[in-house]
């Protein structure tokens, strides 16, 4: 979606009642995984966060209480391998069921004896962080191509499509058909993010025909699974996992990509390290450019959360124009801030911009229910594609 340089305040928007009735997801009953499979920090890119905080807290937000598949004798319930062992029991139900949610992964069994494989190799690494070991598992690169093969089968390709549209959609008749021209229309509204979270994009996202690796099927699967490590790095196949994730991504982008980036420039950003460097490589073949837009936070005094609010416009073709960016201050200061952002931003996430979207999926049942108990035709849901104007070169906002 074009953002203009008049920029609209966004506060009305952001400074809903907290009382605001909020659409609950119901809860999954799908399996969680084959048979087989019962026996860089990693970007915490919110768009599952929901889900995966729904399945980590128990009514009442106490903490769900679940006995480990091994009961050491050495692991008490308050041991780090204790808890560690239980996040990733859950994680990994959390994942079987997002692929349980789409057809053409579910139905895969290369991609999921991949998935399984990878789920395995974390949990060696799991184990081994919580006993204070450094060694890890060794990353077999097989495994994870096979992920991204799966991902970019023709009738997923999930480094161009939103996860939720995927799975609202793939019943309907014609939906295979259409998938390419969909993904194409897709690609050219892509959207990345440094530093202040994934809400802003995300949002912009499901108004228009955007993707934002969050969102998309492949982002969405594994987003917001640390699957109880301390962090990405903690796992090399996790971490091989999301460079993969966000490289194919990024190579599936046209056009001009938005990029939503916190006051700057940063130079240790997966922005700057890998989407940037894979855009650079495609311009003038099938990229034109990336639109930086700089956002500085603004503390709300009375609710005290971090808005965002667009400060300036950039248009990137080149290194030299990367470089020309502003740069974060980078020191410590900036990055308590940038936590905080990040921080307020994920609730606005999970609180304001995923129950909207389950919102208009529970509307949408609705209105298909409706239609069947008054005996309109199935024929009347076909799949049709909708336009919107591909993202197109911004203005910066002294223009």
């Amino acid at each position: 979606m074009r953002l203009h340089a008049d920029v609209e305040s966004r506060s009305h928007r952001q400074r809903r009642s907290a009382s605001t009735p909020r659409a609950v997801a119901p809860p999954r009953t799908e399996t969680t995984g084959p048979a087989d499979a019962r026996t860089i920090a990693a970007p915490q890119r919110t768009a599952g966060n929901a889900a995966v905080a729904r399945a980590l807290r128990g009514p009442g937000d106490a903490p769900v209480q679940r006995a480990p598949r091994r009961s050491d004798s050495t692991d008490s319930v308050d041991s780090p391998a204790f808890r560690a062992e239980v996040t990733f029991d859950m994680q990994k139900k959390v994942l079987w069921d997002r692929v349980n949610e789409v057809h053409a992964l579910s139905r895969n069994p290369g991609f999921r004896k991949a998935v399984a494989a990878f789920l395995e190799a974390v949990h060696a690494d799991v184990r081994r962080a919580a006993g204070g070991e450094t060694r890890t598992t060794e990353v077999d690169h097989g495994v994870v191509d096979a992920i991204i093969t799966g991902l970019q089968h023709p009738h997923v390709l999930g480094h161009r499509l939103q996860y939720r549209w995927y799975v609202r959609n793939q019943r309907n008749e014609g939906f295979y058909e259409s998938l390419a021209a969909r993904a194409r229309e897709a690609a050219s509204h892509g959207s990345v993010w440094s530093k202040l979270g994934a809400a802003e994009p995300i949002e912009r996202a499901q108004v228009g025909r955007a993707v934002v690796l969050d969102s998309s099927v492949q982002g969405y699967l594994f987003n917001g699974l640390l699957f109880g490590l301390p962090n990405w790095s903690a796992s090399p196949t996790l971490q091989a996992l999301w460079k993969q994730l966000s490289q194919t991504y990024s190579r599936g982008l046209e056009g001009w990509v938005d990029a939503h980036v916190l006051e700057g420039r940063d130079d240790t950003s997966v922005l700057a390290t890998i989407e940037w460097p894979e855009l650079r490589q495609r311009i003038g073949r099938g990229v034109e450019g990336m639109n930086v837009v700089v956002y500085r936070p603004v503390r709300d005094p009375d609710r005290g959360v971090h808005d965002l609010e667009p400060v300036d416009m950039y248009q990137v073709r080149s290194d030299e124009d990367f470089a020309a960016l502003p740069a974060v201050p980078g020191d410590q200061a900036w990055r308590d801030r940038q936590t905080a952002v990040d921080r307020d931003q994920k609730t606005r996430l999970t609180d304001e911009v995923e129950p909207r979207e389950t919102a208009l999926d529970q509307l949408a049942d609705s209105l298909e229910q409706l239609a069947a108990t008054h005996g309109i035709a199935k024929e009347m849901f076909r799949f049709r594609l909708s336009e919107t104007p591909a993202n197109t070169p911004h203005a910066t906002m002294d223009a």
